[in-house]
């Protein structure tokens, strides 16, 4: 009999998450690197818990042991993201969004339902997608105990498009994500902290938006190369006194749009700071 280890080295990987985190508070990290390299056994009363760390139930577990049948849920990204930016292509987003619905009756893996009812929103419109499809979305990363680089994947894209209310039920657990760890393997927190306080402001939630920006400044910025979104931070404190009808606002946005052009990361999107400046401008003056 081949050894479980292996198996769930390969799904932890495969979902971007380091032995530090996933060991935490459940058996060290030497035994738990033992385990995975074949070498040693846990008990099964750890093993669970693992298994939930990695959002994997016991049954996807012992089906990719058994049958070597393991997703790699990078490929699944890659996949949606370039039919999604291929001019925006509905018909290939129902295509790909009908494979995956294959796979997942195949296969029975999650991520083939989530990653085919992402496609579904994107190819049609969000409100127009059956609710208990969109309640499995909201569901899953409401049960997810640690995110990893996929669920921050799969929150970003329903962020785009959830309503203001379906938001607003999934992001403390985005936040509780964020206030675990100072970092995420290839997965850049502060930036979407900022994605989604910029979400906030086209919402008009002005407090969540806040509740958002405490959460960034509270990670710390050690990189200089990440020094522009602490400037991009700043930006959106501005469009809250702008929205606040404090036109200091305006000022320190606009002295900030010229700092943020200093930055490569930030180049292509100058156009669209005047933008957001306007829609909190809207925002004041309608309230």
């Amino acid at each position: 009999m081949k050894p479980f280890g292996p198996t769930f080295r390969v799904l932890r990987e495969n979902k971007g998450y380091k032995l530090k985190e996933i060991s935490q508070g459940i058996i060290t990290i030497p035994t738990l690197s033992n385990f995975e390299t074949g070498q040693s056994d846990i008990k099964l009363m750890n093993f669970i818990p693992l298994l939930n760390r990695i959002n994997c139930t016991f049954d996807e577990f012992i089906y990719a042991y058994a049958s070597d049948a393991i997703v790699d849920i990078n490929k699944l990204m890659i996949e949606f993201v370039e039919a999604n930016n291929k001019n925006y292509d509905k018909y290939k987003l129902l295509k790909l969004s009908d494979n995956f619905i294959m796979k997942y009756d195949r296969y029975h893996h999650e991520a083939y339902l989530h990653m085919s009812i992402v496609c579904e929103i994107y190819s049609v419109n969000a409100q127009r997608v059956d609710e208990k499809k969109r309640a499995i979305l909201h569901d899953y990363l409401s049960s997810v105990e640690i995110w990893g680089r996929y669920e921050f994947f799969l929150f970003h894209c329903i962020s785009q498009i959830f309503s203001k209310e379906e938001l607003k039920q999934v992001r403390p657990f985005f936040l509780r994500s964020v206030e675990q760890f100072a970092y995420f393997p290839e997965i850049n927190v502060h930036e979407i902290i900022l994605n989604q306080a910029l979400v906030c402001i086209l919402q008009q939630d002005i407090d969540e938006c806040e509740t958002l920006m405490k959460a960034f400044y509270e990670k710390p910025i050690s990189d200089f190369t990440q020094v522009g979104y602490l400037l991009f931070g700043q930006f959106i404190d501005g469009l809250i006194l702008i929205t606040k009808g404090d036109d200091t606002g305006i000022d320190k946005c606009n002295q900030l749009i010229s700092q943020l052009a200093q930055f490569d990361q930030f180049l292509q999107v100058r156009n669209q700071l005047s933008y957001w400046i306007e829609r909190a401008t809207d925002f004041a003056n309608h309230i």
